[in-house]
C-alpha cells in the first residue's frame, strides 16, 4: 500500500541519515582527535536538520510540493554544508587559541575572518539552488527551494549557534 511505501522510504531516509552522521563523526574524530570537538558539528547539524525539516514541512502544508526525495536531498545538502561551515569555524577558532587568544577573543576573531567566507559560500550556493526552482523538470523545481532552505539553516546555525556553544564550552575544555 501507499502508506507502507511511505513508511519504507522514511525508514530508508533515517538509515541513510544515521550512516552519514556516523561517517562524518568518524572523520571528525580522526581530524580533531577529541570526542567533544567532533560532537560539536554533529550537535549543530542535528539541530539544523530538525529546523530544516520543520520549515520544509510547514512549506509543504502551505502547498509547496514536498516529496521524500525533496527531504532526502535537503538532508544531504544540509549535512554537507553544515559540516563544511562548522569545520571552517572550529578550525579557525583552534588556530586563534593556539596563537594565544582567549576563548571569547578566539571566537570573535574566527567569526570575523571565516564568517565572510562562510557567508559568501552560503549565498552563492543558496542562490544557485533557488535558481533551480525555475527549471523545466519538476524534480529540480522542488529540490531547488528545499536545498536553499538547507543551506540557509546550516548557515544560520553555523554563525549563531556554533559560536555561542564555543563561547560556553571553550573554558570547560
Amino acid at each position: 500500500t501507499f502508506s507502507d511505501m511511505i513508511a519504507s522510504a522514511e525508514h530508508d531516509l533515517l538509515l541513510i541519515s544515521i550512516a552519514t552522521a556516523a561517517v562524518i563523526a568518524v572523520i571528525l574524530l580522526i581530524v580533531y582527535r577529541s570526542v567533544f570537538t567532533a560532537l560539536l558539528p554533529l550537535l549543530v547539524i542535528g539541530l539544523s536538520l530538525a529546523v530544516g525539516r520543520g520549515v520544509l514541512s510547514a512549506l509543504g502544508e502551505m502547498g509547496m510540493p514536498v516529496s521524500q526525495f525533496t527531504v532526502a536531498f535537503m538532508t544531504a545538502i544540509l549535512l554537507g554544508a553544515g559540516t563544511d561551515y562548522t569545520v571552517f569555524l572550529i578550525s579557525r577558532y583552534h588556530d586563534y587559541l593556539r596563537s594565544g587568544a582567549g576563548y571569547d577573543q578566539a571566537v570573535t576573531r574566527a567569526m570575523i575572518s571565516i564568517g565572510k567566507v562562510i557567508t559568501a559560500s552560503a549565498l552563492t550556493v543558496g542562490i544557485t539552488f533557488l535558481v533551480m526552482s525555475f527549471a523545466q523538470m519538476g524534480v529540480f523545481r522542488t529540490i531547488g527551494v528545499s536545498a536553499a532552505i538547507g543551506i540557509g539553516v546550516a548557515y544560520l546555525a553555523g554563525v549563531t549557534l556554533l559560536p555561542a556553544i564555543l563561547v560556553l564550552a571553550g573554558p570547560r575544555g
